[in-house]
């Protein structure tokens, strides 16, 4: 089981569209401290391919990337189901302008 399960696990709990948490709330979560590229580096969170990224993917919420969102060590989480077959965010202005923000990067 990854450590990051205990993170997928948080995130199906959660009921609100958009869930933000500080790196030292998510390091309490998994029990664990997070890796120097998490802090780091943007495709760490975003990246689909990796298995810790498909982990938080699978509870139905994907992280946005924004660099600011690393300089204040925090990560914010979107819930998947507001995306519109035409790839918006439904109904959540502050999601719809991080996910633009988000694809510049």
């Amino acid at each position: 089981m990854s450590k990051y399960a205990a993170l997928k696990q948080y995130l199906e709990k959660q009921t609100d569209r958009l869930v933000v948490l500080s790196f030292n709330v998510i390091e309490e979560i998994i029990e664990a401290p997070l890796p120097n590229s998490a802090k780091t580096h943007q495709a760490w969170w975003s990246a689909s391919a990796h298995p810790h990224a498909q982990t938080w993917e699978e509870s139905g919420y994907k992280a946005v990337n924004v660099g600011s969102n690393q300089r204040s060590k925090q990560m914010e989480f979107y819930d998947t189901k507001l995306i519109s077959r035409q790839g918006r965010v439904a109904e959540h202005p502050r999601i719809n302008l991080l996910l633009q923000i988000s694809r510049f990067k």
